[in-house]
């Protein structure tokens, strides 16, 4: 959570400033241990409210975390600790409750809160006088930050969302909670603020403890319920993919794509699944919500890359944060439009959002960042959300000359009056034709580098490695897709950086940051990167993606399944004990780790052909079979291992090397091959994977000429060498 540009190497301070206002001093060993954080900082306090070099009044333990949102909250005068044992412990010693704040580091209203609240030196009092104070970061801990949601919602009648603000037992059970809070009565409409639900919440706690208990009993039991509920196995009819088709349909906005409603988020239409069916009304909404995105304010127009979402049905003013997650994910989406329809706009879209990863978000060849704020500064050293991002007609003429900068304007429609605070969003009117296109790139590579030379928004650098298992199957796919050795090359630099940072004695680490690895992996972090190794392999042929693959599911298999009731938990079975077991379920704005295995389990069963993997996919569909039938829009991964389940893949091997070999995969790269697996090999690698995938047995270049194998369950047609007759098997019925 820091500037990127680097500014004067600050000042060693050599005393941590003053205590925290209604705390106790921090211990001695901890005072030390700050001293040196301090001391090794080569720029100590660069944060969202010190200057290069200036000297903080406040230093709580916040600064001794590798999380970037912990270590933004360092210098808040609160008394905040970390999660864990020590907090909760001095709460029950104390008598007192704990205040506990979610948020994420490019969170706009948790650094609203924060400017209003954790910064005022008198509402820390209040909370450090009667509370303990504790902050997690979502990001690291989505685990946690499940339970505290569940509970949320109950209080506030299905509201959630971050900040998160809870009050807690000293047996971390829940007896209230809130999302934002302004820190005054009547502020934004609201008509309770912070200091006076800190004061009466404190006075419940102390006073009511019978009312305090009955409250944390029906909160757990709804939290168990909610995340911990067992679920019947059952078929799930091929009838599914018309209800997906049908109920996206009934939400849909005809006129302006996506959800017919604000604010409009990406992952609210379920593409890729919408790509697959045989239903033209289905293509015909995933491809228009792809062009009303891409055309609208939520495409970064000059830098490439999508922001978080839309505050608008029209698409055009997003809340400007960029994640990790929704471009990668996008990404793959834009890059099966593009091969389905052959549109060129959208491979064009595909490959300037990877490009931005690539610029923006990569952090020195050891993965990629989490995300990018919505806010920064202004010229005035104001934070402004947007700002970065936005443009005036003063703005283009000051980089472009006046033609350009008119032309740009009238392409972008940036306008005197402005979209957002009197400034431009770029978007467009209409998808731009090749020619157009052509004549506004350089235009758009001038204001970017203009834009370079504006503040920076914060990047929260640590390295999800779940979250980079995306990135590596966006990657790997669009290098297969487009023929980019390129793109090939960033997954493969990017998954050996995971694997050799956090995979530590045979598990994953979720987190990396330059402290180390950190945190135990969750689902969706072997998960994610499983599909993006083998995404690796495809693209590569290189055994030892196939081999990594093989060993995290291994891991999948021993410490997440749910033996009794079917399914997998969030967390391993040596994960810490949480109030609740989450189990993996729906789609949220970041893809269910278990849907994303099944469709991994399907497609190893048919490079491996072992049934065992077919057999666990299979499970793991109809675990969730009463929620699948019943709203399959909130399972549209689920819905693409269903519809491998109820297709025959094919299989699909090139043997040999050379411009032969480059000529059958331009071939291969015209077809949309949903339901398919793909080696493309050299004859000797082919030698050297026999043991790991049957499909390249007693299979070789056929007369010394590259050759591709087309099969379906094990039924093969005939050789091929000649790329118009293999486009022919492709076409075939």
């Amino acid at each position: 959570g820091v500037i990127r540009t680097e500014p004067p190497v600050a000042e060693q301070v050599e005393v941590v400033e003053s205590s925290l206002p209604g705390a106790p001093p921090l211990p001695a060993d901890v005072q030390a241990a700050l001293q040196e954080r301090l001391a090794a900082s080569k720029a100590p306090f660069r944060t969202r409210h010190l200057d290069p070099g200036e000297r903080p009044v406040f230093t709580n333990r916040l600064l001794l975390e590798s999380s970037p949102y912990l270590r933004q909250h360092a210098h808040n005068p609160v008394n905040w600790f970390p999660w864990g044992d020590e907090a909760f412990e001095l709460a029950a010693e104390l008598g007192r409750p704990v205040f506990l704040s979610i948020g994420y580091a490019t969170c706009h209203w948790c650094h609203v809160m924060e400017d209003e609240s954790f910064e005022d030196p008198s509402i820390a009092e209040l909370i450090n006088s009667h509370y303990i104070p504790v902050k997690v970061d979502r990001e690291e801990r989505p685990d946690i930050d499940a339970i505290y949601m569940t509970a949320v919602r109950g209080f506030t009648g299905g509201h959630g969302g971050w900040p998160m603000t809870m009050w807690l037992t000293p047996d971390r059970e829940p007896y209230y909670g809130a999302t934002y809070v302004p820190p005054e009565d009547g502020m934004r409409g609201r008509p309770t603020g912070l200091r006076t639900m800190l004061s009466r919440l404190h006075d419940v706690y102390v006073n009511e403890p019978e009312k305090v208990k009955l409250t944390t009993a029906q909160v757990l039991d709804g939290i168990r319920k909610t995340l911990e509920a067992p679920r019947q196995p059952g078929d799930v009819p091929p009838e599914t993919l018309e209800l997906l088709v049908t109920q996206v349909d009934e939400a849909y906005d005809p006129e302006l794509g996506g959800r017919a409603r604000a604010p409009k988020f990406p992952s609210n239409v379920p593409i890729r699944a919408l790509l697959r069916s045989d239903d033209p009304r289905a293509n015909q909404m995933a491809t228009h919500t792809l062009e009303a995105m891409a055309n609208g304010g939520i495409y970064d127009h000059v830098g490439g890359g999508f922001h978080r979402y839309s505050t608008d049905a029209q698409w055009l003013v997003p809340h400007f944060e960029k994640m990790l997650y929704d471009n990668a994910t996008l990404a793959v989406a834009y890059t099966e439009a593009a091969q389905m329809t052959g549109d060129a706009s959208f491979e064009r879209i595909a490959r300037q959002t990877l490009d931005a990863l690539e610029r923006d978000f990569e952090v020195d060849g050891n993965g990629f960042a989490s995300a990018t704020d919505a806010d920064s500064l202004t010229p005035g050293g104001e934070r402004e959300e947007g700002y970065y991002f936005t443009w005036t007609p003063d703005d283009l003429a000051a980089a472009l000359t006046q033609a350009e900068a008119k032309r740009f304007a009238e392409v972008y429609q940036v306008t005197a009056r402005g979209d957002l605070d009197g400034r431009g969003i770029p978007h467009l009117a209409a998808t731009l034709d090749a020619e157009v296109d052509a004549e506004m790139a350089p235009l758009r590579a001038k204001l970017l580098l203009a834009r370079n030379e504006r503040a920076q928004p914060l990047r929260d650098d640590k390295v999800l490695a779940g979250w980079n298992g995306l990135a590596i199957s966006a990657f790997a796919r669009a290098g297969r897709v487009f023929g980019e050795p390129r793109y090939v090359a960033t997954a493969e630099r990017t998954a050996q950086a995971v694997w050799e940072r956090q995979w530590v004695d045979g598990q994953l680490r979720r987190v990396w940051t330059p402290d180390g690895a950190h945190h135990t992996g969750l689902l969706e972090d072997y998960a994610f990167l499983a599909a993006g190794t083998l995404e690796l392999f495809e693209a590569t042929g290189d055994r030892v993606w196939l081999e990594r693959t093989l060993e995290l599911d291994e891991v999948i298999a021993s410490k997440f399944l749910d033996t009794s009731n079917g399914g997998y938990f969030v967390a391993p079975d040596d994960a810490e004990t949480l109030l609740a077991r989450e189990k993996a379920g729906a789609d949220g704005a970041i893809p269910s780790g278990a849907s994303v295995h099944a469709l991994t389990l399907m497609r190893l069963a048919e490079l491996t052909t072992k049934d065992g993997y077919r057999d666990r996919a299979e499970a793991l569909v109809r675990a969730q079979s009463s929620r699948l039938t019943r709203s399959p829009t909130g399972y549209g991964e689920l819905v693409l291992a269903l519809d491998w389940m109820l297709d025959d893949p094919l299989e699909i091997v090139l043997i040999g090397e050379g411009e032969g070999a480059d000529a059958l995969r331009e071939t291969l790269r015209e077809h949309y091959l949903p339901s398919a697996v793909f080696v493309d090999v050299t004859e000797a690698e082919a030698r050297g994977l026999e043991d790991l995938t049957s499909l390249v047995k007693d299979r070789g270049a056929l007369g010394g000429e590259p050759t591709v194998y087309v099969c379906q369950q094990g039924v093969c047609q005939q050789p091929v060498n000649q790329p118009d007759v293999l486009r022919e098997q492709l076409e075939a019925p």
